[in-house]
């Protein structure tokens, strides 16, 4: 899904996980996921099986995020719009 992405010379560079497990950062990219919505500043991990979104980013970049036990609806401030639903597992 990456559009561009830089990889991480050093290999220093990891995240740890709720489960105290770490994950090595191996590049930073942007993203689209639709023809409206792009992420920047997404990190690549080498150990992942699965895609994580950060609703801090999201929020900061002008998004509400308001989760329900079926999943979460990412809504622009902006106009109200959905940008994207995505399910909570």
């Amino acid at each position: 899904m990456f559009e561009s992405l830089t990889t991480k010379s050093n290999g220093d560079n990891y995240i740890t996980f709720a489960s105290n497990e770490r994950g090595k950062v191996l590049g930073t990219g942007n993203i689209t996921l639709n023809s409206q919505f792009n992420l920047s500043k997404v990190l690549l991990f080498d150990t992942l099986g699965y895609n994580l979104l950060s609703i801090s980013q999201l929020c900061d970049s002008g998004f509400n995020c308001p989760f329900t036990n079926e999943g979460v609806s990412v809504i622009r401030r902006i106009d109200d719009s959905i940008a994207f639903k995505g399910t909570v597992c």
